[in-house]
C-alpha cells in the first residue's frame, strides 16, 4: 500500500453563524416599523437585483448591525488564506496599497420576498457580504415534493445557492438548503462571489432576509 494524502487547492470559502435573538432583536424592531408603514419606508430596489417588489433600507440598525457582525468580518479577513483576499481587494478597488484600512458597513436592506419572487445570479459591491435569515416560512422538504419539482435531479425550490468556477473551468454550485431551521441564520462571504435566491411555492407569508455589505477605508489615523 502506497502511503498518501490528499492536497486542496487554496481558495475563498464562507463564514457561517447564528445569532441569538437578543442579538437580532434591534434588527427585527426596525424590520417590524417598516411593515408596519411600508409607504414612509425607503425603498432599495434600484440599486438591487432582486426580482421582489418589497426591498427597503435599514437607517435605524446599520450602525447596530456593523458593530455586530464587524467582529465576524475581521475574523474571516484574519483566517489563514483569507489576507491575500483583502489584499487582492485592496489593489483592485482602491490605492490603498499596503496601507491599514478600516472596515465599515456601506449598506444593509431587508427583502420582503413573497411566493413566486427570486433572486436572479448576482454578486454585491464591497468586499464582504452578509445574509440573516429573518423568517422562512417553508421547509425544503416540501419544496422538494412539488410537483414540477420532485422528479427534477436538480431540486433548487426556495434555495439559497452559491455559484463559482472550479478548478477545471467549470460553473459548480453550492445550494444552501435555508428554510425556517435556518431562522437567525447567518452567512459572511466575498462580496463577489456569485449568488441566488430561488422562488418558493408552499407558503403565502413572506420570506424575511437582511443582506449588506461591508467595504474598506483608509485608515487616516
Amino acid at each position: 500500500m502506497i502511503n498518501f494524502h490528499y492536497e486542496t487547492f487554496p481558495n475563498f470559502g464562507f463564514m457561517k453563524a447564528v445569532l441569538s435573538d437578543e442579538q437580532i432583536k434591534p434588527i427585527k424592531d426596525e424590520i417590524n416599523s417598516i411593515q408596519n408603514d411600508f409607504d414612509n419606508a425607503t425603498k432599495a430596489n434600484n440599486f438591487l437585483a432582486g426580482n421582489i417588489e418589497k426591498e427597503y433600507k435599514l437607517k435605524n440598525s446599520h450602525s447596530y448591525i456593523e458593530s455586530l457582525l464587524l467582529p465576524l468580518a475581521q475574523a474571516y479577513m484574519g483566517a489563514n488564506g483569507y489576507k491575500d483576499y483583502l489584499l487582492s481587494i485592496q489593489k483592485k478597488y482602491t490605492n490603498f496599497k499596503d496601507e491599514l484600512v478600516n472596515t465599515r458597513l456601506i449598506d444593509a436592506w431587508v427583502n420582503f420576498q413573497s411566493k413566486h419572487e427570486f433572486n436572479p445570479i448576482h454578486n454585491h459591491s464591497g468586499f464582504l457580504s452578509f445574509v440573516i435569515w429573518i423568517d422562512i416560512p417553508f421547509l425544503i422538504d416540501d419544496e422538494s415534493k412539488q410537483s414540477h419539482v420532485k422528479d427534477s435531479n436538480t431540486k433548487r425550490a426556495g434555495q439559497f445557492c452559491f455559484m463559482y468556477t472550479d478548478i477545471l473551468g467549470n460553473i459548480s454550485s453550492h445550494p444552501i438548503e435555508a428554510d425556517k431551521n435556518y431562522n437567525n441564520g447567518l452567512l459572511l462571504f466575498p462580496a463577489e462571489l456569485l449568488h441566488t435566491v430561488y422562488p418558493f411555492f408552499t407558503s403565502d407569508k413572506q420570506r424575511i432576509s437582511v443582506a449588506g455589505n461591508f467595504g474598506i477605508e483608509k485608515n487616516e489615523s
